[in-house]
């Protein structure tokens, strides 16, 4: 039997059968495509969605999905839901695609491949809600590139970025990545639920890089110190530290964009 073996092919494009909890949304896919901003459509709708909506879509090389959430603690133990998704992503990833893929994390909110990057995750939550308030809703979101434009790629000089594609993923469909990715963030969020932040802690730092140049708005250079026990990135910016809690990482990246 193939270590690749699954029930049925990478390569189906069907509807994504999700788990138990997980209904996909009344949009469609082509809805949401020509709209191109699952994250942002997925905010929008989120006061009226129920919990576990998952929207999703395919369009311009691009895999993306949002989960809408309730949750019942604080926004900033809500946050923790983004190293939840990120390290299903992850899992998801390592799970199906070839071994010789290396999946890392990178602040703030960048899933790698072979070192460059291939994926996002980003949150957001209720604004009116402070951090220790319970937000009425969440949005958790993923962005995998599933392949390239390599022209375009090296016309805009850009050589950090890749996709399932180009590290021999190519066989892996945009279903199958957002029904695996939905398992594993289920499963993550069944182990915070039975013990806490921990498990996430240290998942997320097996896979972390830290060696990387943290550039904020406006030029500013901020150093990595690592995670605190709540799931805020801890930075040191002109000799200070400051906690960043996971619902505000997407200031300092913005959306996924295709290549």
């Amino acid at each position: 039997m193939s270590i690749y073996y699954t029930p049925d092919p990478d390569d189906y494009e069907g509807e994504p059968r999700l788990p138990p909890l997980l209904t996909p949304s009344e949009v469609d896919a082509e809805a949401l495509a020509k709209h191109g901003d699952v994250h942002a459509f997925a905010v929008s709708a989120a006061e009226q969605s129920e919990v576990g909506t998952v929207f999703y879509s395919a369009t311009g090389g691009l895999a993306q999905f949002s989960v809408a959430l309730a949750p019942d603690v604080t926004s900033l133990k809500a946050a923790q839901m983004f190293h939840a998704l990120m390290i299903g992503v992850g899992d998801a990833i390592g799970a199906i695609a070839p071994p010789e893929v290396e999946v890392n994390y990178l602040f703030p909110g960048y899933i790698l491949l072979n070192k460059g990057r291939a994926g996002q995750v980003q949150i957001a939550t209720d604004p009116a809600a402070e951090l220790s308030d319970e937000p009425q809703w969440m949005v958790a979101s993923a962005a995998i590139r599933m392949d390239t434009d390599i022209e375009a790629t090296l016309a805009s000089g850009v050589h950090d970025e890749t996709s399932l594609i180009e590290e021999s993923g190519g066989h892996i469909s945009t279903t199958r990545i957002i029904e695996a990715s939905s398992r594993h963030f289920l499963a993550w969020i069944n182990r915070w639920e039975q013990d806490g932040f921990r498990p996430l802690f240290d998942a997320w730092r097996n896979r972390a890089l830290t060696d990387a140049v943290i550039e904020l708005e406006a030029g500013a250079i901020a150093d990595w110190v690592g995670l605190d026990e709540d799931g805020q990135a801890l930075l040191k910016i002109d000799g200070q530290v400051i906690g960043v809690p996971a619902h505000r990482f997407v200031d300092m990246t913005g959306p996924m964009r295709p290549l």
